[in-house]
């Protein structure tokens, strides 16, 4: 099965951070990203054999188009993505996705007033995805 797993919220609600805890606890080795640009990654990393592409760029005027792109051309079976809750980052992961035959999955990232709580909820949150992935590979 193929799914598209959209993180999307306002700026600054920990879209990225939460994304990027998620590629760090699936990424095999010490290889570099495909791509960054300033805190946001794109990458493919593999759990159980699938290959699963990870993006956190969701803003509008970013290269969120061109990574998602990029990911979909490698063949990634499942895709981390982020995008804000409306316009023109909404309209490529749902494009994309219905294009492409993904199954679409919208979350929003845990977040916490107490900055103190985010490497927590960061945690919680990849734990969760992790086992989500799990569960569409084996579909």
């Amino acid at each position: 099965m193929k799914a598209m797993i959209c993180f999307w919220g306002l700026s600054e609600i920990g879209k990225t951070p939460a994304i990027k805890t998620i590629w760090q606890n699936l990424k095999n080795g010490s290889n570099p990203p495909l791509d960054t640009s300033s805190d946001d990654i794109c990458d493919i990393v593999y759990l159980d054999g699938h290959k699963i592409g990870i993006e956190s760029q969701g803003d509008p005027d970013s290269k969120q188009k061109e990574w998602i792109d990029e990911l979909i051309k490698e063949e990634c079976e499942i895709i981390i993505c982020a995008s804000r809750t409306k316009g023109s980052t909404v309209e490529v992961v749902e494009s994309r996705a219905k294009d492409y035959g993904y199954e679409l999955i919208w979350l929003s990232p845990l977040s916490s007033i107490q900055i103190s709580l985010h490497p927590d909820l960061n945690s919680i949150t990849s734990e969760s995805i992790i086992k989500l992935i799990k569960i569409l590979i084996a579909k």
